[in-house]
């Protein structure tokens, strides 16, 4: 998951508000993810999510469309960009499972951008 135009938000509001709304993502991930998987920062403005079994398409769309997550954000919310990748055994390495739904992730990235422009 990537927060899109995070930049806009250090550049607006300043680190330490980026800072608290990186932190308020990660809880409503968290809350969205507490009984079926985890989120972990994989860096800057981007999550991963290892999720038990298929992921529902309500979560995906739920993380997607950032229902009510203004509600206690210190600024505005944007947008997400997700990429989803369903890996049976056998596992491919950690390296190219990363590399197959960072690509997924930037084409939905792609996709926004465009969506936000118009």
């Amino acid at each position: 998951m990537d927060l899109d135009r995070f930049k806009q938000i250090n550049d607006q509001y300043g680190h330490l508000v980026g800072d608290q709304y990186l932190q308020h993502f990660a809880n409503i991930c968290c809350q969205i993810f507490q009984n079926t998987g985890k989120v972990y920062r994989f860096g800057g403005d981007e999550f991963a999510a290892v999720y038990n079994g298929i992921i529902p398409q309500a979560i995906i769309r739920q993380l997607e469309s950032c229902p009510q997550w203004d509600e206690g954000a210190p600024c505005p919310f944007n947008q997400v960009s997700t990429g989803v990748l369903h890996c049976r055994p056998p596992h491919s390495s950690v390296e190219q499972i990363l590399q197959q739904v960072d690509q997924l992730m930037y084409q939905n990235k792609s996709r926004n951008q465009r969506q936000h422009e118009k």
